[in-house]
């Protein structure tokens, strides 16, 4: 008997017993409805926004990579504009790396800057360029972290190997604020000299004691 008071009338046919219509219809329309429910309620969940962490305070992080100028600088003046780029990878971080349940892993920096029209290899330890870039964090589980822009000023270079640029950085989003860059270049004077007088100086690699603060 249904709820309602209705009989269910069945009839056999060999082996099988045989529902009226309506008790199958029932069945098919309550199905499709638990199913709506719950696959509804799991979308939602695999949408569920997650916003993107601000990190502050300070930090400090080792950096590697190499800079690349285009056309390379020779002994002879440039005949146009010199573009300069980074592309570096930040790690060994310390400091504020742990903010709104997210943990920095390491950074990625691009930046890039202009030398001018003229420019020689000894542009390098007297027209020191100033880069503007970003850093992009990447944290340790999954989750988003605000990256960090930045523009470098005050250069200066030192005139005995190592070579070392030393920057000031201005930072917004993650870290705003003032910091500092360190760039240590791999080659010796020695070695940038013969390049200067050969193919030109394409690219100088970083090496220990790179940093960004």
């Amino acid at each position: 008997m249904l709820p309602d008071g209705r009989r269910v009338h069945a009839v056999r046919r060999g082996n099988r017993l045989v529902i009226r219509k309506y008790l199958l219809a029932l069945c098919l329309i309550a199905l499709p409805l638990g199913t709506v429910v719950a696959t509804g309620t799991a979308a939602n969940a695999s949408v569920r926004p997650h916003s993107s962490v601000t990190f502050t305070g300070s930090i400090s992080c080792a950096l590697s990579g190499s800079i690349k100028a285009k056309p390379p600088l020779t002994n002879t003046a440039s005949t146009s504009t010199i573009a300069i780029s980074l592309n570096g990878k930040l790690s060994k971080c310390t400091g504020n790396t742990t903010q709104g349940g997210l943990t920095i892993a390491s950074g990625a920096v691009k930046s890039t800057a202009t030398l001018p029209k003229g420019t020689t290899c000894t542009g390098l330890l007297t027209d020191t360029p100033n880069p503007a870039g970003t850093i992009k964090w990447k944290a340790t589980t999954k989750g988003s972290i605000t990256a960090t822009a930045f523009s470098l000023s005050d250069g200066s270079v030192t005139s005995t190997s190592p070579i070392t640029l030393t920057y000031t950085s201005t930072q917004t989003g993650s870290f705003a604020g003032t910091g500092g860059t360190t760039a240590v270049i791999k080659q010796s004077i020695g070695t940038l000299l013969t390049e200067c007088g050969g193919k030109g100086v394409s690219s100088l690699t970083l090496t220990t004691g790179s940093k960004v603060s």
